[in-house]
């Protein structure tokens, strides 16, 4: 991720960069700035995305969105907008980076260099990071928020299994929706888009880490989620009225 993004005048403008660094690793991402990359990543950018900020704001509010693209400059997945009507620069770009991270709370992702034998991941911190997010971390504590002393642990649940648990569980606050007409995939440079017998697109899948995981964007309703395979079936799954929605879906690859 950059220092200083497109949108913005200075590097780390009101601590953006120093804060989108900070909440993409509490979601389990490991981020190195544009000029403090690992060796591998460096000869090879196609082995990471890039992470901007857009800053849609206005005069009376702060609206911010984190898109992700890969290394052909083609976007792979875009946060929600977060929202703040915070007067302060830097507590109002904080409140709506916030909220916009809300859209990575199902991913898990860790990166590690191709040739390093430890299971530490690399990290390259930018200058005064923690000085600069100590305010940060001690409202969070006093919010009754406990550190996380199992980030490790946290970072080695799969997608895949995650979201299968899910279904299994069948808890009260699940919603299924019953299996969808037959949708066709079409193969496009990150994953697949999906059309009816129409045709038209319905989604838009694109790649992950894991195989058999797909983030997923529903071009009809806009619902951002995950597609996944479990039990021989193709699922949606995405958060729709405070629930979970698992949508069966008739793919045909």
């Amino acid at each position: 991720m950059p220092k200083k993004f497109s949108d913005f005048k200075k590097e780390n403008q009101y601590q953006t960069s120093t804060m989108v660094k900070y909440l993409l690793g509490k979601k389990g991402f490991t981020v190195f700035y544009d000029d403090a990359l690992p060796e591998d990543l460096g000869n090879n950018r196609c082995l990471g995305l890039i992470a901007d900020l857009q800053d849609n704001s206005s005069m009376f509010s702060t609206k911010t969105k984190i898109v992700f693209k890969d290394c052909n400059n083609n976007e792979v997945f875009a946060t929600q907008e977060g929202f703040s009507k915070e007067k302060d620069f830097k507590a109002a770009y904080s409140d709506a980076l916030k909220k916009s991270m809300k859209s990575l709370n199902g991913f898990q992702h860790q990166y590690k260099k191709e040739s390093e034998q430890s299971d530490e991941p690399i990290t390259v911190s930018f200058k005064n990071d923690v000085k600069q997010l100590e305010p940060e971390k001690k409202k969070e504590e006093s919010d009754g928020q406990a550190p996380n002393t199992n980030h490790k642990k946290t970072e080695s649940v799969s997608n895949t299994e995650r979201s299968k648990s899910i279904i299994d569980k069948n808890s009260d606050s699940i919603e299924k929706i019953g299996a969808s007409s037959a949708l066709y995939a079409q193969t496009t440079t990150n994953g697949y888009q999906l059309v009816d017998s129409t045709p038209k697109i319905i989604f838009k899948i694109f790649k992950s880490p894991n195989l058999d995981v797909y983030h997923a964007v529903n071009e009809e309703t806009g619902a951002r989620g995950l597609i996944y395979e479990h039990n021989g079936r193709w699922v949606f799954e995405h958060q729709e009225k405070r629930k979970i929605s698992v949508q069966v879906l008739n793919i045909k690859f």
